[in-house]
Order: C-alpha cells, then structure tokens, then sequence
C-alpha cells in the first residue's frame, strides 16, 4: 500500500468513526463509539507502521535482557509510589504502562527463563484408554444421603422427625466421601505413568510454613481484638445450637445471616473443648485460614511448580488480611478455603486426568455454597470463566472430568437449594440486601441515553481495583490506613501483574487473571463496594501474584549478580517481606485498629472484665450505647460467662436518675462503668452509693481514653 493511500484511508476512517461519535447519543457515544474509535485508528496505525516494526524490534533486541528487565523493577517501584497519592493517577498509570513495556520487553527476549522462573502449566494428558467406570453403589449411597439432608432441612413431606446437628453432620460427611469415592471409578488395570515423588525437603518446608500459618493465626486471638467485628450472630449461633440441637445445618441462620449453621456448629465444638471465651470462638477460623495455605500450596503446584508453591504459601501464610480474617469469627474466611480446594483440585485433574481429582474439585464446588454468598456466587462462575479460557486457548478440555465436577458439584449443592426452594426464601439473601439494585441500573441506561453524567458509575468500576492498591477499607473489618497490599510490596504485585497478562494464555496466569478481575467487577455490583471483607474470596490470587513479583524480582537479580551473592539475596528478600508484614500486622496495624474498632468508650471491655463478677451482680454501663442494644451485650456476656446469673444492663447517661439508683436493690453487688469524662454521672452516684476506688482497665489492647471506669459496690450487709 502506499503512503498516499494510507494516509487517505486513515483520515477516511478518522472523519467516519468522529462523525459517529457526535452523532450518537451523548452518553452512548462516548461509551460505544469512542473505544471503536480508538480500536479503528489502532488497526489503521498498525497497518501504517507495520513496514517500520523490523528496524524497531532490531533496535529493542540490541538492548540486553538484564536492562529491561531492570528498568522494568525501576518502573514498578515508581508506580507504586505515585499509586500511594490521590486520584487522578496520571503519574501512577504513566509508570505502569512504561514499567509493564520493559518488563514485556524482558519477557519476550528472553530466550529461556532462568533458575526458579516460574514454570508453564503441564498440558493435560488424555484420560486413559479404558475410562474409568463408576463404582455405583458407593455413588448411589451418596446421592441417596444427599437426598436425606436435603429432606431433612427442607422438610417438605413431614414424614422425618427432627434430627440431632451431629447426626445430620456426619450423615453429610459420609454422603460425601461415598459420593466421591463413586464417582473416582474403579482401578484401572491399564498402567499409568509414574508419578513423580515430592522430596523430604519440600514436605519439610511446607510443614514448617503450616506450622508459621497456624502459629499466626491461632496464637491469642482474643488478646489482641478484645471486642466483637460483626461477630455476635455467629456467638448467637452457637447459644442457638446449644439449646436447639436439632435446628436444621443447612437453613439459613437469618435473614441477616442467610448462612448455613455449618461455620457456628465447627464454633460450637471447638467452644466446647477450648472454652467459652474469644480466643475459642475464633479457633475456627485460624484453622481455616491455615488450610487455605496449603490448598493454595496445591493449586500452585499444579500449576508452576514447587518451589513458586512454597513462596506463594508462605506469602499468604503472613498476609496481613488473610491473618487478621483468620483471627476474627467471621465466615468469610471460609470461602477462599473451599474456592482454592475448587481449583487446586481441578487443576490436578488437568494434569493427571483422574477421575477422582475432578470429584473432590466437584465437592470443593458444592461445598462453595455452604458459607457466605460472595464465594457462593463468585467461585462458579471463576470456573466457568477459566474452563472457557482454557477451551479457548488450548482447544483441549478433558470433558469427562469437567461433566464430574459440575455432576458432582450439583450434587453437594443440591440440599442447600432445595432447602431455600421449600421453605419459600430468596437465593441470593445477602446480595438482595447490599446489591445495587435494578434503581442503579436505570439511572445508567438514563445516563447514557440522554448523555448525563456517568463519572459516577465509571468510579464504582475502578475503584474496586484500587482497593489492591491505593484505597483503605473504610469500614471496620480491617481498617487502617493502607490497602490491601503493603506500598513496599506493591511493586512485586505490579510485576506479577505483568506477567500474568504477558503470560495469558498459559492456564495459570489466566486463572489469576480472572480471579483478580472478576472479584473488583463483582464488587462493583455491591452498594458499598470497598469494603474489605467482600475481598476475601481473591486473598490467594493476591498472594499468588506476589510470588509471581518476587520471582520475577529475583530473576532480574540472577542477571545482574554472582550465584553466590544470589544464595544470600534470596533468603534476604524473601524473609525481608514476611517479617516485614508480621510487624506491620502485629504492630502498627493492630495499634491502630484498637483506636479506630472503637469510635467511643467500649462496652466490649466492661463485659470482658465483668465475667469474674460474683453470681447475681448488677452490671450498669452506662454511656453511649446506641450501637449496643441490652440483648447485644447480654447475649455477648451470656456466651463469655458459659450462663452464669449476671444481671446486665445498658443505659445512656440521663437514664441514670436519683430515682433509678435509690430503686436499685441493695443485696446484690453493683458495677457501674461509667465514661472517663462523665463526672454528671459520677455524682449522681455518688450521692446513693458509696463508691470504691476507680478500677481502669488492665487490657493494653484497650485504649484508656476508650475504655471505662469502673465503680464495684458491694451487696449490703446485715438487716
């Protein structure tokens, strides 16, 4: 073509593609013609330009992998810092894309990835010759007990007497294991290859990453959050449980808590043998959050390698929100544990072609739908995203393992559904109550129809991304001052972000691709879409990608220095960051979550130290208690105190009255917390009672200016 006539048909399609964008509507044509505007003169450009790319890429080969590998590290750290200021991110953005083009530059020149890259996805063998047949009396009794939950929490015919929790748990338990042992099919005679054995070494360093897990999770929960973030339904559950064994697991606790009583029951037993106080009431969520680890050592492993296993478990094994979800009794942790098993799962199956590797990934996926409604909506649909994907980039698709996920998954799922279907409630309880709504979705449509504003709707699609890196969480679940990602580990994440796109085709950076995305477009739906606890579904992908950063990180590294020398970095930067995010969790994150966790004094803390309280004492905490209703704070000292008869009660200031207080019988002990800087108070009882010293709080996770004064007086005695 020559230049006459490119230049003809570039300013050709110019004129045409602008005079659309003016003839549209206002808000449509930005939206819809402006980016086929822009793809247009992208195609005509390259067209144009396409006879100079020869000299240029001559010209980039020159330049050595080392450098833009380099100045790709360079390019990052500087995004990450422009990141941490307000929008507009002009600045932020510039040194992305300039940092993504030379690490894409490294990527692409480099002709075989160096020590510890990370590792391409095995492509999935064929199944073998002779499928597997099922082993049918196993799968029948499984879907038979599947049947029976399902009847026994829906309770459609009435024929079923009400059943004991601990027996419909293990009666789910056995449905579950025959189901999966049915549908792994007989052993088959033809032989398989070997597998590969996992050195001593590997196991002993995953153990020693669990152990680290645990040990962060675990250790004191109750000591360093000493009140409750959202937690009292699931203590409520646990008191429900108590005294209505038979309550059905698989119905929703509430309409507030559209959750199965699965997460409350774990609750109960370990409550049971470690104790009615805080520190038992989160153990299960500590054992959650340390099975998510190794479930993400299993999906990594399937899909990079063991050594990118081994960095991806340790990174979430200290990731500060995946550490302080798995300190606090919230189900939440509960569904990247069972959305990691989900893929882990089936990508071994894609790589050994087992039947029964696709049917623990069908459980993982039924089992997606027993805790809170964001893994119960998001996670399915992940899947489907990757295996269209995978169908797309490879053309190849084991379809019996697949058609055994989904039978499976269906399955599992199936008394959950059909529980809500009989008893008449909504699918999607939460998302009904916190989505936008179908008010959102015709102002949009107005908006671009009529060519109103839309700055708004754009910011509720971006924003969800920012949450990674820029915005904090503005609720209380997690608080402080910085996102998701620490700002010194943002450029590893920028990084694995990089290369996830640059690799995009390979299963894995797909899979990552997806997850992270999917989560921020999913939360875009919900009314209040930065909040943190919304966020956890996509905890793993986050600490997969820092790997992938690290990786990468330490790979420019190899270019650059000595083997020797890199023996020494390694372990350096690698244990730089963890300790790093242990002492920013456990120090100034903490530190300053005790102030925010309470914007006025705590009645969390007047409870907790009134649980050693003779039997019959009269508790008054008196303060603004708006947020704390008499049955909130009775039901938090009901579970702490295993029902002992402690009278409590909550009241604001001008409650208080002379008359009140001569009211108050005399024979039982009284403790009045009072607010620090209520004197009115004070006086008021000080005028009936006599009062002891002061008592502040002994607990250094309380604040004192937060906390408040206690006054004991004991019962009267004599006539």
């Amino acid at each position: 073509m020559q230049l006459s006539r490119r230049w003809a048909l570039f300013f050709t399609a110019f004129a045409l593609g602008f005079a659309l964008l003016l003839a549209a509507p206002g808000g449509l044509g930005k939206l819809v013609f402006g980016p086929l505007l822009l793809l247009l003169l992208g195609a005509l450009a390259w067209l144009w330009l396409r006879p100079l790319l020869p000299p240029i890429v001559k010209a980039l080969q020159r330049v050595p992998v080392r450098v833009w590998a380099l100045a790709a590290l360079l390019a990052f750290a500087e995004s990450a810092i422009a990141f941490q200021s307000r929008p507009p991110f002009a600045g932020a953005i510039g040194w992305l894309l300039l940092a993504a083009g030379c690490a894409w530059s490294a990527l692409w020149l480099q002709k075989s990835p160096p020590p510890g890259a990370l590792e391409p996805t095995p492509a999935p063998p064929l199944l073998p010759p002779l499928a597997l047949r099922p082993r049918w009396l196993p799968l029948l009794l499984g879907v038979g007990g599947m049947l029976l939950t399902a009847e026994i929490n829906g309770v459609a015919t009435f024929f079923l007497p009400p059943v004991h929790a601990n027996l419909q748990f293990a009666l789910l338990c056995a449905s579950f294991a025959l189901l999966v042992w049915g549908l792994s099919g007989k052993t088959s005679r033809v032989p398989l290859p070997a597998q590969e054995t996992t050195p001593r070494a590997v196991w002993g360093a995953l153990l020693a990453i669990t152990l680290l897990a645990l040990l962060l999770r675990a250790s004191a929960p109750g000591e360093t959050i000493r009140t409750l973030v959202d937690e009292i339904h699931f203590m409520v559950g646990i008191l429900d449980l108590r005294f209505e064994p038979e309550i059905r697991l698989l119905s929703p606790m509430s309409d507030i808590s559209p959750f199965t009583w699965l997460y409350p029951y774990w609750q109960a037993g370990l409550v049971a043998v470690f104790g009615h106080d805080l520190t038992g009431f989160r153990l299960v969520s500590a054992f959650l959050g340390t099975a998510n680890v190794l479930a993400l050592y299993a999906l990594t492993e399937a899909l990079f390698g063991r050594k990118t296993a081994l960095l991806a478990a340790l990174l979430l094994a200290v990731f500060p929100p995946h550490v302080h979800y798995s300190r606090l009794a919230l189900i939440q942790i509960a569904d990247p544990l069972a959305g990691t098993l989900l893929l882990a799962f089936f990508a071994r199956g894609l790589r050994s072609g087992k039947n029964g590797e696709f049917a623990l990934a069908g459980l993982a996926l039924g089992l997606t739908q027993y805790f809170y409604e964001a893994g119960r909506l998001f996670f399915p649909a992940l899947l489907a995203f990757w295996s269209l994907g995978l169908l797309v980039t490879r053309r190849k698709l084991p379809w019996r393992g697949l058609l055994i996920t989904l039978f499976a998954g269906a399955l599992v799922a199936f008394p959950i559904y059909y529980t809500l279907f009989v008893q008449k409630l909504p699918l999607t309880g939460r998302y009904d109550a916190s989505g936008v709504g179908a008010s959102y979705w015709e102002q949009l449509f107005d908006a671009l129809i009529t060519g109103g504003d839309i700055g708004y709707h754009i910011a509720r699609t971006i924003t969800p991304l920012l949450v990674y890196i820029n915005r904090a969480d503005p609720s209380l679940y997690y608080a402080g001052r910085t996102a998701l990602i620490l700002p010194l580990l943002l450029p590893f994440f920028l990084a694995g972000v990089a290369w996830a796109l640059w690799r995009w085709r390979q299963a894995g950076a797909l899979l990552l691709i997806g997850w992270v995305l999917g989560t921020s477009a999913g939360n875009s739906l919900l009314v209040e879409y930065a909040v943190s606890s919304r966020y956890t579904v996509v905890f793993p992908a986050l600490a997969l990608l820092l790997a992938a950063g690290v990786i990468f990180a330490l790979d420019t590294a190899a270019l650059w220095l000595k083997p020797a020398r890199m023996r020494l970095l390694t372990p350096l930067l690698i244990g730089g960051l963890c300790l790093l995010q242990v002492w920013y969790y456990f120090g100034p994150h903490l530190a300053l979550y005790q102030v925010q966790s309470r914007p006025a004094a705590d009645a969390h803390d007047a409870v907790l130290r009134s649980l050693n309280f003779p039997p019959g004492t009269n508790i008054h905490i008196i303060g603004n208690v708006a947020a704390f209703t008499d049955d909130y704070l009775r039901d938090f000292l009901w579970f702490l105190s295993d029902g002992r008869d402690l009278a409590l009660f909550a009241l604001y200031p001008e409650e208080v009255t002379a008359v009140y207080l001569q009211n108050l019988p005399r024979r039982v002990d009284h403790a009045f917390f009072v607010q620090p800087d209520d004197t009115a108070t004070l006086n008021r009882i000080v005028q009936v009672f006599a009062l002891s010293s002061a008592q502040l709080t002994p607990y250094r996770a309380t604040p004192l200016d937060r906390a408040y004064v206690l006054y004991y007086v004991p019962a009267a005695t004599g006539d």
